[in-house]
């Protein structure tokens, strides 16, 4: 069976190619050991690969439920459904609402598990993300009037899919957010 990195990068390329996919074109060096005949070497890369985007993941992947529930998948299987599906749909609701903020693959695992996630075994919440006061204090009010936008994206779009992506109903902030004191 193949090692956890390339089952990521097989489940990656499956995931670009299935939302519009990714084209890459190698750029070599001009002259001689170009061509790629028989016996000839080719030339190296002098760019990066370019990378196009052609699709929606909400369109291609949509936001349903795992097939298996949360609680069945090992610990593999978990990363292979949030590399896979809840990363990309993620990225693209983040990307939509926020594009500056959120530039063209800016959703990484670390944004909601924290640089330290592979040491905590990805638990969530991960203490990461900023802390929310109790709802109907004094400090949740002021949060939501220091950034109405923010939260209604949250409340009416990343919950509620999340709580989708993860076959979980009822899910809440408090499944990615830590309560602040």
């Amino acid at each position: 069976m193949p090692n956890r990195p390339m089952l990521l990068s097989i489940l990656l390329a499956v995931a670009l190619a299935s939302c519009g996919g990714a084209t890459t074109e190698p750029h070599t060096t001009e002259g001689p050991g170009t061509s790629g005949e028989e016996g000839e070497e080719l030339g190296e890369m002098t760019d990066e690969p370019q990378v196009e985007h052609r699709g929606s993941a909400i369109e291609t992947i949509g936001i349903t439920p795992p097939e298996r529930p949360w609680a069945e998948m090992s610990h593999d299987d978990r990363e292979m459904y949030m590399v896979g599906k809840v990363l990309p749909v993620m990225n693209e609701l983040f990307q939509r609402q926020f594009p500056d903020r959120y530039p063209e693959q800016g959703i990484t695992c670390a944004t909601c598990h924290g640089d330290d996630g592979a040491e905590r075994g990805f638990t969530m919440p991960s203490g990461h993300l900023m802390p929310l006061p109790a709802q109907g204090s004094p400090a949740s009010a002021a949060l939501a009037r220091s950034m109405p936008e923010s939260l209604q994206f949250m409340r009416e779009t990343v919950t509620p899919a999340m709580g989708t992506l993860l076959g979980a109903g009822g899910y809440r902030c408090s499944g990615c957010h830590t309560s602040a004191p």
